[in-house]
């Protein structure tokens, strides 16, 4: 797991081009095409872009990880629009084999669990050691900047409010019988993959 990690450091600092480079892909991304990828070159964001109404711009909502809770030795993220929670301690995002990691200015990681239907994108972050479900990968995709892909699917995310402190969330499969957001809120979303700084 060292190589890939030196290389991505290596190939951020070569000169920048309008996608993310991606790695060739293991097995867990070949229904999505040949071109899709478990592993990004380099960093990078997310934004989430609507699908069914017109965006502010061609990217779409800048996204960070926002809060979610801690308990002794642990915090707890999801994905959550910039505009609802503007505090970025974790500013790119790395690819790898499949799993997600936040990318902090600390020596901690935020490592993403995934998520389950209905459920927000979560992550967690700990002074332990830990590895991400390898359950996510990039898509290129005809809009133009590459997709996130998360158990096969790049079409069942929305945007939703928690309810509780207008925090804007990344729901995998929205149905309205959860607690953890507004259902009325939700409206769907891609999520873009933008080239990291």
């Amino acid at each position: 797991m060292v190589f890939p990690r030196i290389l991505a450091i290596v190939l951020c600092f070569l000169g920048s081009v309008v996608a993310i480079p991606v790695m060739p892909s293991v097995a867990g991304c070949d229904s999505l095409g040949t071109n899709a990828s478990d592993t990004a070159a380099r960093p990078f964001t997310l934004a989430a872009l609507n699908t069914t109404l017109p965006n502010a711009n061609s990217t779409g909502a800048p996204l960070v990880l926002g809060q979610n809770g801690e308990i002794e030795g642990a915090e707890f993220e999801v994905l959550s629009t910039w505009a609802s929670f503007p505090d970025n301690d974790w500013p790119t995002l790395s690819l790898d084999t499949g799993g997600l990691y936040g990318n902090s200015q600390t020596q901690y990681q935020a490592v993403s669990s995934g998520a389950t239907n209905g459920t927000t994108v979560n992550f967690m972050t700990t002074s332990r050691t830990s590895y991400a479900n390898q359950v996510f990968c990039i898509v290129p995709s005809p809009l133009g900047l590459p997709l996130l892909a998360l158990d096969g699917h790049v079409d069942e995310f929305s945007l939703c409010s928690n309810g509780k402190e207008s925090q804007n969330n990344v729901i995998y499969n929205a149905t309205h019988k959860s607690y953890e957001y507004n259902y009325s809120t939700c409206y769907p979303v891609v999520l873009q993959v933008v080239e990291g700084l």
